[in-house]
């Protein structure tokens, strides 16, 4: 079992030691107001873009999008495959949820990972903020 006894402050010990290795070992995000986002590359005339880019982040995002939609599809796959003819309305709004969520996460991650590498239009930067507070 996982969470038995004290198993449960190592695997709590997981997040956090992820979340302080991007806090320490990564470059740090920085507000443009131009673009309305947040970027690794500040934009200063003279700088080479390729020494900013915070690769692990890529990997982040691309790995939030691939085991949020591996994970997803199992349940999808339950639900819909239940033994009950017909969806209660509760199933219907939590797969309508689990689908909305997980479509913004999905956007929100792929937009943030595009936008660091290739310049994108202020609107669609805006859909990508949008879609992260959404997820959130």
């Amino acid at each position: 079992m996982i969470y038995g006894k004290r198993k449960t402050y190592v695997v709590l010990l997981l997040p956090l030691f992820y979340s302080l290795y991007f806090c320490f070992f990564t470059p740090p995000l920085l507000f443009n107001s131009d673009s309305m986002a947040w970027f690794f590359f500040t934009f200063a005339p003279g700088h080479d873009s390729a020494q900013y880019y915070n690769y692990p982040h890529t990997a982040n995002n691309l790995l939030v999008v691939a085991i949020t939609c591996l994970l997803y599809v199992p349940y999808a796959h339950a639900l819909l495959k239940s033994k009950a003819t017909r969806l209660t309305w509760a199933q219907k709004s939590f797969f309508i949820q689990c689908t909305s969520i997980c479509t913004a996460n999905l956007l929100a991650a792929l937009i943030y990972v595009y936008m660091q590498f290739f310049e994108t239009s202020s609107y669609f930067v805006l859909f990508g903020h949008i879609c992260w507070q959404l997820g959130h």
